[in-house]
């Protein structure tokens, strides 16, 4: 974000010296631009979900923007899931700190190709918390005509500071066939 100065401009005695300095700044205007179009929407709920998706999608062994993830959520967030307890006769509990999700999730991604969409949105919001239970799907392709591998329900808890909304805690439970995804939490 540029800001603006309060200084008088100086400008030299031979205005055609200011060109290579325009040319410089309209570069970095232009890049800035750019960049913050690439920059997920911090100040939309669904934004910063949809950039934890984004973040997470490309081929095997394609590089992850961690540092953009890892932006996305409070330093003490926690990643949960709720995986079938090892007799198979219920589930269980598995918290993880952002540095535990990254790790796992880079080695898995490096032999996988996931591309993640987030379909459907259920949102409460009371004041500056907010609950979003999003419906996502997977697939192997980026293009909607590969068929889903998975789907499932995140749970995402945000917090708005003031200035943008930040992901405190993300519980997921993929859809199996004992338990599929209600309809009401899925696109109409």
């Amino acid at each position: 974000m540029l800001t603006s100065c309060r200084m008088k401009p100086k400008f030299s005695a031979r205005p055609t010296s200011q060109v290579p300095a325009l040319i410089v700044l309209l570069s970095v205007v232009g890049s800035m631009q750019a960049a913050a179009q690439e920059m997920p929407r911090l100040d939309t709920i669904e934004g910063i979900i949809g950039a934890v998706h984004e973040t997470l999608s490309g081929k095997a062994g394609e590089p992850r923007d961690w540092e953009t993830f890892r932006s996305l959520f409070e330093p003490e967030a926690r990643f949960i899931t709720s995986p079938r307890l090892p007799d198979g006769d219920g589930f269980g509990y598995q918290a993880r700190s952002i540095e535990e999700v990254v790790r796992s999730m880079d080695a898995w991604l490096a032999a996988n190709d996931l591309y993640e969409t987030p379909v459907h949105f259920v949102t409460e919001q009371f004041g500056r918390m907010a609950h979003v239970f999003c419906t996502y799907e997977s697939r192997k392709k980026e293009d909607d005509e590969t068929p889903t591998y998975g789907r499932g329900v995140s749970s995402f808890q945000l917090l708005n500071d003031g200035d943008r909304w930040w992901i405190v805690n993300w519980y997921w439970v993929g859809e199996r066939p004992d338990s599929p995804i209600p309809d009401r939490y899925l696109p109409r």
